[in-house]
């Protein structure tokens, strides 16, 4: 008697059972899904802008911009793998999905470029000033924050300086010159993780940096609030 060992099938192909096995559940899917879609075609529309928030989310979570050209280049791909599906419910979803992300993500990434100004890298106390821009009174916290644009170079553009109500001055407004002394740092990334991010919000409104009066304000050229801001101050 003769003994053989069984046959190595390691690298032989499916048999056509097994090829045609995936295939058919492969098609019952794209089918199923295809069902679903049309039956839904009236809802599809607002995913749109679900894909646009989600692009948006996706440039905030990630990190570099290598990652953020991941992002594009992956959605792209979808896109074109949407395209290639053809004229289906499925196709066209995938594709307009994927597209929507990617006019998020890359819209978000313009709009941090275009509001980029330079912020102040380490704290300082200095003299700062300059016109004011904006004035917001908290009543509840007893205390007036003002935006100006120093007229100092080495300062940021523009800085959020909170001044005590009980020692403003009168004459402050939009387009009013004021001189104080105050220590400045840089606008304060979130406290823990998930919490609001300040450093985020004042990034995209250009304020460079943060801080409080040390003495008294000086009011170089006064100014009276107008329009809106000026029925706000007599309410």
């Amino acid at each position: 008697m003769q003994w053989t060992s069984a046959p190595n099938i390691g690298e032989a192909p499916l048999p056509q059972r097994a090829r045609g096995y995936w295939k058919t559940w492969v098609s019952a899917l794209l089918e199923g899904l295809e069902k679903l879609l049309e039956a839904e075609r009236a809802q599809l529309p607002p995913w749109f802008v679900v894909g646009f928030g989600a692009g948006i989310a996706a440039w905030f979570a990630l990190d570099t911009p290598t990652e953020w050209k991941a992002f594009l280049c992956i959605a792209a791909a979808i896109c074109v793998i949407g395209i290639g599906l053809g004229r289906s419910r499925t196709g066209s979803a995938l594709a307009w999905f994927s597209l929507a992300a990617i006019g998020g993500c890359a819209l978000v990434w313009v709009r941090s470029d275009w509001v980029a100004q330079p912020r102040l890298s380490r704290p300082v106390v200095t003299d700062v000033s300059g016109m004011v821009d904006t004035v917001d009174h908290l009543a509840a916290r007893g205390t007036v924050r003002i935006i100006m644009k120093p007229s100092d170079p080495q300062l940021p553009p523009h800085v959020r300086v909170t001044i005590d109500e009980e020692k403003f001055p009168p004459g402050i407004a939009p387009r009013s010159i004021v001189s104080v002394r105050a220590r400045l740092a840089p606008p304060p990334s979130m406290a823990l993780p998930g919490t609001y991010d300040f450093a985020r919000d004042a990034w995209f409104n250009g304020i460079g940096a943060v801080g409080k009066a040390m003495g008294p304000v000086a009011v170089l050229k006064p100014a009276a609030p107008t329009g809106l801001e000026g029925v706000r101050e007599r309410l």
